[in-house]
């Protein structure tokens, strides 16, 4: 869990915690507030929205790229308590490929995620 070192107003995420409204109680201090998403919260909600293939908004190394793909392909099969992922939720199982971008600068890759029907058979 990470708590924010702003004394006015305290910020929290924990890898299980997922509000709708994004509103909460920190665990630590009873104070009510926001609760800021990371990149890949909001990142997953936009892919889990679209049903489709979501282009990831940021680019990567190559090697970063295929680590990043394969870490959102097995975080159904780890049965971590922590995914290195912020935002995979339990039992959610999610499609990942990677490829260089076309016509982009060299070395720059890009990832595209979808999120697998558990009715479906396209893994």
């Amino acid at each position: 869990m990470h708590i924010s070192a702003c004394p006015t107003r305290s910020v929290f995420m924990h890898d299980q915690f997922d509000p709708e409204d994004g509103q909460s109680t920190d665990p630590i201090t009873g104070i009510s507030g926001e609760v800021r998403h990371s990149f890949w919260r909001r990142t997953l909600s936009a892919a889990r929205t679209s049903g489709d293939w979501h282009r990831v908004d940021k680019l990567y190394t190559r090697n970063t790229a295929a680590q990043v793909a394969s870490d959102i392909r097995r975080a159904h099969l780890d049965h971590r308590r922590k995914v290195r992922i912020r935002g995979v939720r339990r039992d959610e199982q999610w499609e990942a490929r990677w490829n260089p971008v076309a016509g982009g600068a060299d070395g720059d890759c890009e990832v595209w995620i979808r999120r697998v029907d558990s009715t479906s058979n396209d893994v």
